[in-house]
């Protein structure tokens, strides 16, 4: 694995586990929208570090969890799919939707 794969690696587990601290600040003061939407962080910067291990290239420029996943070659559960769809739709979708209203 050359050094730059392994700092792409580290940079996105580094930057997860800061806002993975952000999530629970916002879970104990109860802002929940906020919480959910750095959780959807964590879980990308997690996806991503695992893609760039894969495919030892550069992390796709997507927010996508359903995309990165399979990008990253996860075998989820329909369960599991279903979740980062879910999660998406709040943090993707929604917002858009809204911001066109």
């Amino acid at each position: 694995m050359s050094l730059r794969v392994k700092k792409q690696i580290a940079y996105w587990k580094a930057t997860a586990e800061h806002d993975w601290q952000t999530v629970q600040t916002l879970w104990r003061t109860k802002r929940h929208d906020g919480c959910l939407f750095f959780c959807h962080l964590v879980i990308e910067k997690i996806l991503k570090a695992v893609v760039v291990k894969i495919t030892q290239q550069d992390a796709p420029r997507i927010h996508d969890l359903v995309r990165l996943a399979n990008s990253a070659e996860l075998a989820l559960t329909e369960s599991q799919q279903d979740m980062l769809a879910k999660i998406n739709h709040f943090n993707l979708i929604i917002p858009r939707g809204l911001a066109a209203g």
